[in-house]
């Protein structure tokens, strides 16, 4: 029993009729320089496109050019009244941080202030629940590092400059 090879059948189709080859590549030369068909249509057609695209930007660059005529002067009287405003707002700005920071300081000294009596009063009261602790442990407890550290340093802190 032979099978019949089908790289050498005549009819690709199967049925005895031949092939329908109305799409099919004729073409058959290596250089694109050469025949018809297909690849002389693609360039064809790749022509009509860069034509045309030649076509609209020839008339695209003069509307282009009158618009940036005037858009030009536009811009430049936009910017020549914007100036003076920024100015003003840039004047005024600086005007409110100078106002700020002179109402900030005798602010921030009154904190200071405030904040250095708060200081020494809790050094005093801390002294003073030291002290009673103190008095309060066993004789035994009390070394002399301690009645050191009860006494005054010297230094100013317990009367700060008015």
């Amino acid at each position: 029993m032979t099978i019949p090879d089908e790289t050498t059948n005549d009819s690709p189709t199967g049925d005895g009729a031949p092939a329908d080859e109305t799409f099919g590549w004729t073409e058959t030369s290596e250089d694109p320089d050469k025949g018809g068909g297909a690849a002389q249509a693609a360039r064809d057609v790749l022509n009509q496109i860069q034509s045309a695209v030649e076509n609209v930007a020839e008339k695209a660059g003069p509307v282009a050019r009158e618009i940036q005529s005037r858009a030009a002067p536009l811009a430049r009287e936009l910017a020549e009244r914007a100036a003076p405003v920024a100015r003003e707002v840039g004047a005024r700005a600086a005007g409110l941080a100078a106002m700020a920071g002179e109402r900030a300081g005798p602010l921030a000294a009154k904190a200071a202030s405030a904040t250095a009596d708060a200081g020494v009063k809790l050094a005093e009261r801390s002294r003073e629940v030291a002290s009673e602790l103190r008095r309060a442990a066993p004789p035994a407890a009390v070394s002399d590092a301690d009645a050191a550290a009860e006494m005054p340093s010297g230094d100013g802190a317990e009367n700060p400059p008015a």
